[in-house]
């Protein structure tokens, strides 16, 4: 009857062997490592539920005992509810074990960071799943997942008043129209910004009293919910300059 093996302890092995004329074998010994815990793997980009950019998927993963053997990837095109299968995307929900393929590494512990290009098409949204094995053939627990849409589809913004060349002789407001494109899935604007430059002297609005500010000068028009901005449209009319940038979700 065997031992009951205790996770993550080293064991040794002592083998003695005799014949009929009391040959005795010189001791051997064969040393193992009993290891019965999955090793865990983690996604690191894509990181947001929308984004612009995307040339890598990438990951990390841990195992504190004999180390990683390979990381699979299995990518999921939820618009068409199919999965990839090395060129396009083929293969049905019914079949998704076949989908697993094996993600790429160069650090000098394998594994520690893996990594796979991918190729994204506009509006789509997509499930990236993870799993991991270790040297011994444990498999994590379970699979590391991000969904996101890859978007990068520039938004849009227009002036309406006042018109473009319009000569006025007073400015109560500034209004204008703003979306985001793209026909599939299309983002959420979160802030519309506002510079206005006064062209005799070059001087921007500082969003207060006067035109004092030499350098470009932005202001919300809308409540700050995200850093960064996308420059997309410029109105000239009359003696002001007005630029519009918006924030989306996708970054």
């Amino acid at each position: 009857m065997l031992p009951a093996w205790e996770d993550s302890v080293q064991y040794t092995l002592r083998l003695y062997v005799t014949d009929q004329a009391g040959n005795l074998q010189t001791s051997t010994t064969h040393q193992f490592y009993c290891d019965q815990t999955g090793p865990e793997v983690v996604i690191c980009a894509p990181y947001a539920a929308r984004q612009s950019s995307l040339p890598t998927i990438s990951g990390t993963t841990q195992d504190d005992t004999n180390g990683v053997d390979e990381v699979k990837l299995r990518i999921l095109n939820m618009t068409c509810s199919k999965y990839w299968d090395g060129s396009a995307f083929n293969i049905l929900d019914a079949d998704k074990e076949t989908a697993w393929f094996i993600a790429r590494t160069t650090t000098t512990v394998p594994w520690d960071i893996w990594f796979n290009t991918f190729t994204w098409q506009n509006g789509r949204q997509y499930r990236i799943e993870a799993k991991v094995k270790d040297s011994a053939g444990n498999y994590g627990l379970s699979y590391a997942t991000q969904t996101y849409i890859y978007d990068p589809d520039i938004p849009e913004s227009y002036v309406v008043y006042p018109p473009a060349g319009s000569m006025i002789k007073g400015l109560p407001y500034i209004t204008g129209t703003a979306h985001d494109t793209g026909s599939i899935n299309p983002g959420t604007l979160t802030q519309t910004l506002i510079a206005i430059k006064r062209n005799s002297d070059g001087k921007w609005w500082d969003g207060a009293t006067d035109f004092s500010s030499p350098a470009i000068d932005y202001r919300l028009s809308a409540a700050l919910r995200k850093a960064g901005v996308i420059l997309h449209n410029q109105c000239i009319f009359n003696q002001w300059h007005i630029l519009l940038y918006h924030d989306l979700l996708s970054g």
